[in-house]
């Protein structure tokens, strides 16, 4: 009787060349349908951010011309440095000094001699006490849900104030310098050892180009290489 002979079948010691060349072309193939989907996503996540508290500054001017009977005044000067955040949050002046305005919440404080910064001689929506007077009420906050990333300052005057300025929470590029201001508006206090560049609203009711009689709202959001603006003329963002 002829013994049986059975081989013995060896594990193989790895993948060939060839193997390795076509997983790496899948995933390559992979990772080239993922990633701009994933691009696709941040961008819409941050227009999203910024279409959103767009929505939430519009109300709150809307809101103050309901109270108000006009619209905060701006800065015909310069869209950056606008007195929006005074405005919309209302101020107490120093009655003993007739010198400091502060905010509110406390959180933001400017001198009179530094008003011309913002193209006022004055705040409308602010008052000695909270109780106003028989001649004029007092002042009133219409944005008490702002994220501390949504304000911030600028140094101004030779001085760095409190908060003062509103921004959008998506922050410039780092070494970002908005129009119109000579040095960036930060955080306050400054966040780590190189802050980010905050993003101010840009506003006007004076004479506004694109919202006639009523008002222009709008930030500009540098994704990527390219700038979306977003506004209130437009439901969409605009790219430029």
């Amino acid at each position: 009787m002829n013994p049986v002979i059975q081989r013995r079948s060896h594990p193989r010691a790895g993948y060939t060349l060839i193997e390795l060349l076509v997983v790496m072309g899948i995933i390559a193939v992979i990772a080239s349908l993922i990633l701009p989907i994933t691009k696709s996503l941040k961008k819409r996540r941050i227009i999203s951010v910024a279409q959103a508290q767009l929505n939430q500054v519009q109300t709150a001017i809307e809101n103050y011309k309901s109270k108000i009977g006009f619209y905060p005044p701006d800065n015909p000067n310069n869209t950056v440095t606008n007195p929006l955040y005074f405005e919309l949050v209302g101020t107490i002046l120093d009655a003993t000094t007739n010198k400091d305005y502060t905010t509110l919440d406390g959180s933001g404080q400017v001198q009179i001699s530094d008003l011309s910064t913002f193209g006022v001689s004055g705040f409308v929506n602010s008052g000695t006490s909270l109780r106003g007077s028989d001649d004029k009420p007092g002042p009133l906050n219409f944005l008490k849900d702002l994220r501390p990333d949504q304000v911030g300052h600028f140094v101004y005057g030779g001085n760095t104030p409190w908060n003062a300025v509103l921004v959008c929470s998506v922050s410039l590029p780092v070494g970002t310098l908005p129009n119109g201001l000579s040095s960036p508006i930060i955080s306050s206090p400054p966040a780590g050892p190189q802050p980010p560049v905050l993003n101010p609203w840009r506003y006007v009711s004076t004479n506004p180009t694109n919202n006639v009689g009523r008002f222009d709202l709008w930030v500009d959001l540098v994704i990527g290489p390219n700038v979306y603006r977003v506004s209130n003329w437009r439901t969409s963002p605009q790219q430029l």
